[in-house]
């Protein structure tokens, strides 16, 4: 049993046959074969250069 499957109650498949037991709804993932679900996070797609320019903005610790 692999990770996937130990999260989901089920085998990865194709993708159409993993989609069909999944749902995606309120920031919860919950999968259709054991019930459990977890929370996720939204997706966002951005530029090495977008992601630069936040981590010089962001406030780091000092140090190593």
């Amino acid at each position: 049993m692999d990770w996937f499957e130990q999260l989901t109650g089920f085998r990865e498949a194709a993708y159409e046959e993993t989609r069909e037991k999944l749902i995606v709804a309120s920031r919860q993932l919950r999968s259709l074969a054991n019930h459990r679900s977890y929370g996720i996070g939204q997706f966002e797609l951005v530029s090495l250069q977008n992601l630069r320019e936040r981590a010089k903005s962001a406030a780091a610790p000092s140090g190593r």
